[in-house]
């Protein structure tokens, strides 16, 4: 099992198809900050800090221009990704290289912000199983909810919740805590380690006799699609195929894993993703070429054809 793009899709309700979210490089980063958001912070420009946006971009006056609400929308929207689909919690900084998704705030619908969720997480993931990694990058909601979803043990009492509403909002947690989360890892992890195949809830998002909607099925259909996810300078093999009892389908022998270009050494100075992950970035974008085949539906888990 592992967090997959429906996932992402229904958890978080992100789109998981769309232009991939690589940046280009900025030549004057002055001129681009001062252009998107209007003041450029003093010292080093290449991350801008959490408290700065929000000593400066916390409350929008109420008689506003039409360029300050972009540029506020441009500050929030830079300030949410980086504690949210991208945290890093070693850091309370982000670039403003991101701010170029903002720069047309109708246009940053277009990006395939679950896809670049999931490489983000799964470059996280691989890297705090490391003996030395301790601090967790990454979406723990999404981790969190995944977990709910999709095994019984240890979930609250999920919510209801509004038709079209990411299911994540069903997971809400209560406001207070009591004791120490820590003391209860052993127990947990022994509660994993014991699961039985019956135990999991292989396919939490579908009803037998559900209608599903167009968007629904689209997403379901990228989510069939082996692929490489993109975000930045980030690419992780996406292998929908070989956990297809998550997706309530059964599917025969795995193809061999997706075979690209290795990343080059890094380099000082900004590099073109672009360029760089232009194999990667054309698999992507190929995506749908390569949905699995002779798809058969899993009875016991359940999503009709």
């Amino acid at each position: 099992m592992t967090p997959a793009l429906f996932d992402v899709y229904e958890i978080l309700g992100l789109a998981v198809d769309g232009d991939p979210v690589t940046c280009r490089p900025i030549k004057d980063l002055r001129k681009f900050i001062k252009d998107n958001l209007g003041i450029v912070p003093d010292g080093n420009l290449a991350s801008l800090r959490h408290t700065w946006l929000k000593a400066n971009f916390r409350e929008l006056s109420p008689d506003a221009t039409s360029i300050q609400v972009y540029r506020y929308t441009r500050a929030y929207l830079l300030f949410l990704i980086s504690v949210t689909i991208f945290a890093n919690a070693s850091v309370s900084t982000v670039s403003p290289r991101y701010l170029q998704f903002f720069e047309d705030i109708e246009g940053a619908s277009t990006y395939a912000w679950g896809a670049a969720t999931l490489a983000f997480l799964y470059r996280a993931l691989g890297k705090a199983c490391t003996f030395k990694r301790r601090p967790f990058s990454g979406s723990t909601t999404l981790m969190q909810c995944w977990s709910y979803e999709h095994i019984m043990h240890m979930r609250p009492i999920p919510h209801s919740i509004p038709p079209n509403m990411p299911r994540g909002k069903r997971w809400e947690p209560p406001k207070k805590y009591h004791g120490n989360p820590h003391n209860l890892m052993p127990s947990i992890r022994q509660e994993i380690d014991n699961l039985q195949p019956n135990e999991v809830i292989w396919n939490p998002y579908f009803n037998p006799d559900e209608v599903i909607s167009d968007d629904r099925q689209q997403a379901f259909q990228t989510v069939m699609c082996p692929t490489t996810l993109i975000f930045d300078d980030i690419a992780e093999h996406y292998m929908s195929d070989r956990v297809c009892w998550q997706f309530g389908v059964k599917y025969g022998i795995p193809r061999n894993p997706l075979v690209v270009s290795k990343r080059q050494s890094i380099q000082f100075g900004q590099r073109d993703w672009r360029n760089v992950n232009a194999d990667k970035i054309a698999n992507w974008l190929s995506r749908h070429d390569r949905i699995m085949p002779d798809i058969q539906q899993d009875t016991d888990n359940g999503l009709h054809s």
